[in-house]
């Protein structure tokens, strides 16, 4: 009993110092988006966007360094809610991007 309350414990201590953190470029067809933790890819992370009906609910899988590409053609400024999952679906990060439209 004592041992998995101290493994439970160091699992919740691993995630909790987890820094996962989202660095974002913006192009004129989408969004390239990669994911650290600790200065390390954060592969296998679910990455979508809240709040852009166009992408109607569609999720990216962060590749093996850390970086997705979510394509992205917008009729006027606005900013994007990106939020990234792990395989449980928590999320673990997110970052708002202000996209410009370009005529």
């Amino acid at each position: 009993m004592l041992k998995s309350i101290a493994l439970s414990t160091l699992l919740v201590a691993s995630m909790s110092a987890s820094a996962v953190e989202l660095n974002t470029a913006n192009t004129n067809s989408g969004i390239h988006v990669k994911a650290t933790d600790q200065s390390s890819p954060a592969a296998g992370l679910i990455v979508s966007v809240t709040n852009v009906p166009q992408l109607n609910g569609a999720s990216f899988t962060t590749d093996e360094r850390g970086r997705v590409f979510i394509p992205l053609s917008l009729n006027a400024s606005r900013s994007v809610n990106i939020v990234a999952s792990d395989d449980m679906d928590m999320s673990v990060a997110s970052t708002t991007v202000f996209r410009s439209h370009s005529r």
